[in-house]
């Protein structure tokens, strides 16, 4: 999987476009996958739109992911 690509292209989206494109997809990893290559601002405005159990979902992931850093 190209995760690099798909980060681009959610990165050039509006954040409510990308937050129904990420909500859509079924399989958690990818989508933490393609948040850790986003930059922290635009991952954050994402995290931020998601519903709130969500968007505490993905930032334990994207930390898991990052090792906790």
């Amino acid at each position: 999987k190209d995760y690099r690509k798909g980060s681009k292209i959610i990165d050039a989206m509006p954040t409510e476009q990308a937050v129904d494109i990420l909500n859509a997809l079924t399989d958690p990893a990818d989508v933490v996958e393609i948040m850790v290559l986003l930059k922290d601002k635009k991952a954050g405005e994402i995290i931020a739109a998601l519903e709130p159990a969500r968007g505490a979902e993905m930032i334990k992931m994207i930390l898991d992911r990052r090792g906790g850093a």
